[in-house]
């Protein structure tokens, strides 16, 4: 218990001598005991010194620095926080010694007193190079430099020109590199009736998806708070789930009604259609970190604006979901004069009501071509199944 009051002196000390510095007088300031969540992990910094509002440095705070034991454990909290916040800075500290990092030179580090500390962190750059030397490196340590001349600043937000914020998404989750030729939709029996019946594929509300989880995953990895977005907002959003895997037990077990169901399999036709988004999901991987989301929320936290990030956000999924392979297809409907082609049910999973809309699969505009339809291993009466809907296929002119 004793030890623990010392240590709380101490803080408290090396807290007041930052707050009463110049270093927490405008556009300066000093935040204390910041929590930073990710995932299932939650992080505490003693001390954030911010220009601007940007992360610039940041202070750990130890009982003592006497041993190589103490500076290894506080050098791997600045890490950290480098890695958090991109901050040009971090300090460690005893109240005694303070010793200076550097993020382009981590390992080494030097021995100053708080005033010369103190002097060198004020000798910053104006907030807009610190912002632009931050993205730079952020992006250059992603193989996305090449983003870096695309961005703009207006009113102290960074945005993207023109449409190199879509460039800059299709990079991200490698879209066109790992989107395979066929696509693989494994569903029931009553699907492939309905869609052969009507000639028409459905895609239902974002709101009303399997695991309702699935919409916030991406806020809460990125966000420390943040608004949701309003249901007129989700409900311009329809998706619809493919996957890889052909021929997949797991997938018939999960989506294939235990194997009695169907897989319908896809082509995609290319068309200039943009209100359809086709795109790989990103995993996490097996300890639920996504470093593509690692990357976003520096951006974030850098003050970049991504203004179809309500949508582009349903393209990340937790380590859980990585055995599906899934490709989402996800639809904006922007056009409110198109409202009488929607339609709503309530989902027998949770009860949702839930907006869906229906497309004609034999028009160009739509981007997944039906190749084939395989039934599973214990659809019922498959033989007589199998010649019917080549029935109906033969009827239909398909």
């Amino acid at each position: 218990m004793e030890s623990l009051r010392n240590y709380l002196v101490t803080e408290q000390e090396v807290i007041n001598k930052f707050r009463n510095s110049d270093l927490n007088k405008t556009p300066f300031s000093v935040e204390s005991n910041i929590e930073w969540r990710n995932g299932h992990n939650v992080f505490e910094f003693d001390i954030v010194i911010r220009y601007d509002n940007i992360p610039l440095a940041v202070v750990e705070i130890k009982q003592s620095l006497k041993n190589l034991h103490s500076i290894g454990l506080a050098k791997k909290q600045i890490t950290r926080a480098f890695d958090f916040f991109n901050c040009k800075y971090g300090v460690i500290t005893d109240n005694d010694d303070f010793y200076l990092f550097e993020i382009n030179n981590r390992e080494n580090y030097e021995k100053l007193n708080l005033n010369e500390i103190i002097s060198k962190i004020q000798q910053v750059s104006e907030p807009k190079q610190l912002v632009i030397e931050n993205l730079k490196q952020i992006l250059d340590n992603n193989d996305l430099g090449e983003f870096v001349g695309k961005l703009e600043q207006h009113d102290g937000a960074i945005y993207f020109k023109d449409n190199e914020e879509t460039l800059f998404w299709e990079k991200l989750l490698e879209s066109k590199e790992n989107c395979p030729k066929l696509l693989y939709r494994y569903s029931t029996f009553d699907t492939a009736f309905l869609i052969l019946k009507n000639g028409t594929y459905r895609m239902n509300g974002i709101v009303g998806m399997n695991d309702t989880s699935e919409i916030d995953y991406f806020d809460d990895y990125c966000y420390t708070n943040k608004n949701k977005p309003s249901y007129q907002i989700l409900n311009n959003l329809f998706i619809s789930s493919c996957c890889s895997l052909k021929d997949n037990l797991t997938m018939w077990r999960l989506y294939g009604d235990e194997a009695k169901g169907i897989c319908l399999v896809f082509e995609i036709r290319h068309n200039e259609n943009k209100d359809f988004m086709l795109q790989t999901v990103s995993y996490a991987n097996d300890k639920n970190k996504n470093d593509r989301l690692e990357l976003l929320r520096k951006l974030l936290k850098n003050k970049v604006v991504f203004n179809d990030i309500d949508k582009w956000k349903h393209f990340f999924k937790a380590s859980d979901y990585s055995i599906e392979k899934e490709i989402r297809l996800l639809f904006f409907d922007n056009n409110t004069e198109n409202r009488k082609e929607i339609d709503w049910i309530k989902t027998a999973g949770h009860s949702i009501i839930n907006p869906y809309v229906e497309f004609d699969i034999t028009k160009p505009e739509f981007p997944l071509k039906l190749k084939e339809i395989v039934l599973g291993p214990k659809c019922p009466e498959i033989k007589t199944n199998e010649n019917q809907l080549k029935e109906i296929i033969r009827l239909k002119g398909y």
